[in-house]
């Protein structure tokens, strides 16, 4: 299953990305959801991300994905998202992971010290 959270309104998902927008599309399977984000995450649209974890923390997703390989632009607010993502996955017992995007992103988080706390993965919820 394909669902895309975008926010903008009314656009494909195959859509190009307007700067200063995020696009989530989610792939599921067995309890296993893999948000792919694309665009931009910052201050403006980091609680869409925090919103979507906390949803399927809440379904019972066993394992959740961030896959930050599209984004162009991350700021202090999206590592904050990131992290508060990973650290609602540990509270519910979820499994997370972190697929880590261009090497601008990557750079940011070596550079804020979170990058590894992020990419460990957490306990899952029993099946």
């Amino acid at each position: 299953m394909t669902r895309p959270h975008d926010t903008a309104r009314d656009a494909a998902p195959t859509a190009k990305v307007l700067p200063g927008e995020l696009r989530l599309a989610e792939t599921a399977a067995s309890g296993r959801h893999v948000l792919a984000l694309s665009g931009e995450i910052d201050i403006a649209n980091a609680a869409l991300l925090e919103r979507r974890v906390v949803e399927l923390c809440e379904q019972g997703a066993r394992e959740i994905v961030l896959d930050l390989r599209g984004l162009s632009f991350i700021d202090a607010r999206g590592l904050s998202a990131a992290l508060f993502c990973k650290r609602r996955c540990e509270h519910e017992q979820v499994s997370f992971a972190l697929v880590h995007g261009s090497r601008m992103v990557r750079r940011l988080f070596e550079l804020s010290g979170i990058g590894e706390g992020l990419s460990a993965p957490s306990k899952s919820r029993s099946s």
